[in-house]
């Protein structure tokens, strides 16, 4: 057999043993094995590659064997058909392998996150324990060294605490998801874990949490049983983790767009933004919203450029990232006593220092209301199209005794004006 002729064999062989080998990959893509899948891609890969090496030099053996161009397209065509199963087998497998991999990196992901909390829940149990520790190791240096009986120690440590308790500032809880674990780790620390009667705590409890809250707590005994109870309540009703998260996440997505370079609106910004994502670092949870930085970035439209400029890879932030670099912003501008205000008096407005403090009251308690001329609502008394005339308007105003100025924002020296 000549040369020709074994090459047309070879690629027969080859052929076949292709056939042969990924008859198997159906079976190992079923498996989902990604070691199994790589192995097995690597194989068809390998030997369709020879396939199509050993397909170049039978065409340039046809060629110079003088056969007709149409005759060796066909047989290339004939070749490359059987090829392309095992080229779709490779892709096939490809793909799959590729599926697993990003399952994997995600159950890694789930994992890390899952144990950054333990570790956190753990510290944070240490840290109690640590303070309980404290306290027992102080009662028993207070026995050893004067103290006559468990009694009296008990008593003088219960003084101790009582002493104390009235210079502690807990700000009361105000009912809200947000607030809650800064109010149960305060109060379970200061009064919760003392060793004063649990009548007290249960006081302390009720006047702690404002009146919206003591409701669900009011008609239960006024016992330790009835102590607990109210712990309960309160833990289950505000204390889980899930809504307390949300709470944070919410409060991120209601801050408001700032169109412009204002120090003190984006000073405030900057600090609710600060302390929620603190709150969520803090459980654990800040990496499952990092959809919302650019989100929150576009909110600032009027320092968005200053904030990046610096940086190529904004696209990337996290939240610590775009709380940094609205930190450094604020350091670059700082607020200025003139930020503050929230009215200027204009050139010559006497008036207006003496009634400030009942005009931004006034402000607060602003409801929408009728124009001035036609008593019509959903208009302006600039715009309305009803009372058009100037003499007409003067005589409703005068009528009135309201403000004759022409152009109503400059006006400072009057409640209700046109």
């Amino acid at each position: 057999m000549g040369t020709y002729e074994g090459q047309l064999k070879s690629i027969e062989t080859k052929l076949a043993l292709l056939q042969f080998t990924d008859e198997e990959t159906a079976n190992i893509i079923e498996k989902a094995q990604l070691s199994s899948l790589e192995r097995q891609r690597k194989i068809v890969e390998k030997k369709v590659d020879e396939v199509h090496n050993l397909k170049v030099e039978i065409q340039e053996a046809k060629l110079q064997r003088g056969e007709k161009k149409d005759d060796i397209k066909e047989w290339t065509g004939e070749i490359d058909a059987a090829l392309s199963k095992f080229e779709h087998s490779i892709s096939e497998m490809e793909k799959i392998a590729k599926e697993i991999k990003r399952k994997q990196l995600e159950e890694e992901k789930q994992a890390e996150l899952s144990f950054t909390a333990q570790m956190k829940e753990k510290q944070f149990e240490k840290e109690l324990q640590f303070e309980e520790e404290k306290y027992e190791k102080r009662l028993h240096l207070e026995k050893k060294f004067g103290e006559d009986s468990k009694g009296y120690a008990t008593s003088h440590a219960q003084k101790v605490v009582n002493s104390k308790l009235p210079k502690l500032v807990i700000t009361p809880f105000n009912g809200t998801h947000a607030d809650w674990l800064r109010f149960w780790n305060q109060f379970e620390a200061e009064i919760d874990s003392t060793q004063i009667p649990t009548v007290t705590k249960f006081s302390y409890l009720k006047e702690l949490v404002e009146k919206k809250v003591r409701v669900s707590i009011d008609g239960l005994p006024f016992n330790s049983e009835g102590y607990e109870r109210a712990k309960n309540i309160l833990k289950s009703r505000y204390g889980k983790i899930s809504e307390i998260v949300n709470a944070y996440v919410q409060a991120i997505l209601a801050l408001p767009h700032i169109h412009g370079s204002q120090p003190a609106k984006i000073y405030d910004f900057y600090e609710k933004l600060l302390t929620n994502v603190q709150s969520l670092e803090t459980l654990g949870r800040l990496k499952e919203i990092a959809g919302y930085v650019r989100m929150t970035l576009d909110k600032l439209e009027g320092i968005r450029g200053d904030l990046v400029r610096t940086d190529d890879d904004w696209q990337e932030w996290d939240f610590p990232q775009l709380v940094e670099a609205l930190r450094k912003w604020t350091e670059r501008n700082p607020l200025k006593q003139d930020d503050r205000a929230t009215e200027k008096p204009p050139p010559g407005g006497s008036q207006w220092h003496k009634r400030s403090k009942t005009f931004q009251a006034k402000q607060r308690e602003w409801k929408p209301r009728a124009c001035v001329y036609c008593e019509g609502t959903g208009h302006k008394a600039s715009d309305c199209n009803k009372v058009v005339s100037v003499d007409e308007r003067k005589k409703i105003l005068s009528k009135k005794q309201l403000c004759f100025k022409v152009i109503p924002q400059f006006c400072t020296a009057h409640l209700y004006c046109a």
